[in-house]
């Protein structure tokens, strides 16, 4: 009986540890993503406010704006990488790997499309424009997709059959040291 205790409590104590690791990951995990991801709102918003003239007078205005729209989306995929190379210092645990890989995905995409974007403008290629801007739009939502939410769900679930499975063992370790204190 004391060598079976003794195995209960080595595995509560590794599980315990382990979801404590965990914990501690996501309380340092959610802040810093929070703070990477704050100037994207931002420059989202300044490259929507170039993207939005839509007006010119001539050849030379329009080339003028689309010289304009080219930089700003170049500075923008510039400043989504810049954010998705902070991400990639922080070490999420497995509770949060789901919204941690869709927020990489949606980013590498946004600045995929961001750089396409501009040099199609740049070289005044325009034809393909409409696909791409579906493609930054797809990419920027990426984050609320279906298969994102099943999959940051299926996380969560993992982690509280993780806290369920140490509750039960807490408990088989609890009888199992009063069955041995009775026998003593």
């Amino acid at each position: 009986p004391a060598a079976h205790l003794r195995t209960l409590l080595v595995r509560l104590a590794d599980g315990q540890a382990q979801l404590t690791d965990q914990t501690a990951r996501l309380i340092a995990y959610l802040p810093a993503l929070r703070s990477d991801l704050r100037p994207l709102s931002k420059d989202l918003l300044a490259l929507e406010r170039v993207l939005a003239v839509n007006q010119a007078k001539g050849a030379g205005a329009v080339q003028t704006v689309y010289a304009q729209k080219a930089a700003a989306l170049r500075t923008f995929g510039g400043q989504v990488e810049a954010i998705a190379g902070r991400l990639l210092r922080v070490h999420p645990p497995s509770v949060a790997l789901p919204d941690y890989r869709g927020q990489l995905h949606s980013l590498d995409g946004m600045s995929s499309a961001a750089g396409r974007l501009a040099g199609d403008l740049a070289t005044d290629h325009t034809s393909a424009i409409g696909g791409l801007l579906t493609r930054f739009d797809r990419a920027a939502a990426a984050t609320g997709t279906v298969a994102l939410q099943r999959a940051q769900r299926a996380a969560v679930r993992a982690y509280d059959l993780q806290v369920h499975q140490l509750t039960l063992l807490s408990a088989q370790a609890d009888a199992a040291r009063l069955s041995l204190a009775r026998t003593l």
